[in-house]
């Protein structure tokens, strides 16, 4: 083995292709998602995940600028010694320092010791490292209350947290800093804590609204509908905690893994938590707690209601991301069986309309810009009068829109979410820019043209909203 920085290089010959698809199996063995910056350039625009191919795992990436879905290459790795994957800046091989794009996985050994391996992405690839393995550390004592976040003392490196479990009510929350470090420290201690209380529902931010996202927060489940944020704010080498937010009729588990800390109400904070709560029979409801003024303090609303919506399907594959202008909206991989073909964008207003009672408007967002016909042997798109169709998700028959690629005139055969009132049809370039839009009366049977000859080549995105605000997102490309 190589000694890298800390590290230790357990191999790289993982191969040098990656290819795209356009269906995801969400009925196969995964992890957990993360947020990922797949292009390296500074935003968090996409869900990284792994699923299991025989004895290796293939890294997953949904990417919510591109609808692309890529599968990097196999990584001879146990998928079955998975315990919970975690994305940051840890080890800065590459010498930036916001560049979010390495993965922890959290791994159990025989023994039933936790054993930390790194991924970093280099492309087509992902190399694996190992940080350490930690005798006596039962990975069940901290699975499920694992976060990345920077310190006051290191802004440079993200640092890896977790909340772990000491038996008897004790609690510690340690911190490993893998910048020439592998061990890791106790930045809190509390005898009267149960960790298990918080188990999937802890996120990390700036909650107290000093430029740093150096703070933790978790949702505390004391049992009978009562429910308090506690928020760890971050110090020198230190945390102390504090208590937010408090309700009585509040069943903390019913957002389990399906908690997001972002800027969601767009004011240059990354100091909101938004998560899905199961109200059941199909209804899901997004509960936002906005931080408010100076302090660490959290107002809660809600601000998206789904009445056909079953939150367990996107149980553990909830991330928020950022693309371009737009601060922080979330990236929802909904569980349609094994051949999935959307994800839900859910995108934060800007500004927020006070009055109206959602906050976030939800698109279903078809994966890859052309049929899978329409590429070639080495999965490269080619010229083809095939149909890109996006599944809307609500039973009804896709979209259609043909020719694609398109040189003027699109035509669009409705869906029949959109057979009667008006039809607002928009086209966005790819940081979600109107570039034209146009009204039409629905009609299932109907089909419209939109005129695009004038608007330069490229990829862009056809919105659809009806009176009810349902909504279908299309890919085209202008040639």
């Amino acid at each position: 083995m190589t000694f890298l920085g800390g590290l230790f290089l357990l191999f790289a010959a993982l191969g040098n292709t990656s290819f795209a698809q356009c269906t995801i199996d969400l009925t196969a063995q995964t992890t957990n998602g993360a947020a990922f910056d797949q292009d390296r350039d500074g935003k968090v625009e996409s869900m990284i995940y792994f699923r299991e191919s025989g004895t290796d795992i293939i890294p997953v990436i949904v990417n919510s600028e591109t609808s692309d879905v890529t599968n990097l290459a196999a990584i001879n790795y146990d998928f079955s010694t998975i315990e919970e994957i975690v994305s940051g800046n840890f080890s800065q091989l590459d010498g930036a320092s916001t560049i979010h794009a390495e993965v922890i996985l959290i791994a159990r050994t025989p023994t039933n010791d936790t054993r930390i391996d790194l991924l970093t992405h280099t492309g087509a690839t992902m190399q694996l490292f190992t940080m350490g393995t930690y005798t006596g550390l039962d990975p069940d004592d901290i699975t499920g209350r694992l976060v990345s976040a920077k310190t006051q003392s290191d802004a440079f490196y993200d640092k890896l947290f977790a909340f772990r479990d000491l038996g008897g009510g004790s609690t510690s929350l340690v911190q490993w800093n893998f910048n020439g470090a592998t061990t890791f420290t106790t930045v809190w201690l509390s005898t009267s804590y149960t960790a298990s209380q918080i188990t999937n529902r802890v996120v990390s931010g700036d909650f107290d609204r000093d430029g740093r996202q150096d703070d933790l927060a978790a949702f505390y489940d004391y049992g009978g509908g009562q429910t308090r944020i506690h928020v760890w704010k971050g110090g020198f080498g230190s945390y102390t905690a504090h208590e937010v937010w408090t309700s009585t009729s509040y069943t903390a588990n019913q957002i389990n893994n399906r908690v997001v800390a972002g800027d969601f109400d767009r004011d240059g904070k990354w100091d909101d938590i938004a998560a899905f709560y199961d109200y059941g029979g199909g209804q899901t409801r997004i509960h936002v707690w906005e931080s408010t003024g100076s302090s660490i303090n959290f107002s809660a609303f809600t601000y998206w209601t789904g009445m056909s919506y079953t939150a367990g399907q996107v149980t553990g594959k909830v991330v928020a991301v950022n693309n371009g202008s737009k601060k922080s909206d979330i990236l929802a991989l909904y569980n349609y069986g094994a051949s999935t073909t959307s994800y839900h964008h859910f995108e934060a207003q800007n500004p927020w309309p006070g009055s109206l009672p959602e906050y976030f408007t939800v698109s279903n967002v078809g994966f890859c810009t052309l049929a899978p016909e329409a590429f070639d042997e080495n999965q490269e798109a080619v010229e083809s009068p095939s149909d890109f169709v996006t599944n809307n998700g609500l039973g009804a028959p896709p979209t259609k829109v043909y020719p694609n690629p398109v040189q003027n005139e699109l035509n669009i055969q409705f869906s029949n979410l959109f057979t009667s009132g008006v039809v607002n049809v928009q086209l966005l370039d790819m940081s979600g820019r109107l570039i034209l839009s146009d009204q039409f009366a629905g009609n299932e049977t109907a089909t419209v043209q939109l005129d695009i000859s004038s608007i330069p080549q490229g990829m862009y995105m056809v919105k659809l909203t009806n009176e009810q605000e349902e909504q279908e997102v299309l890919k085209i490309t202008k040639k």
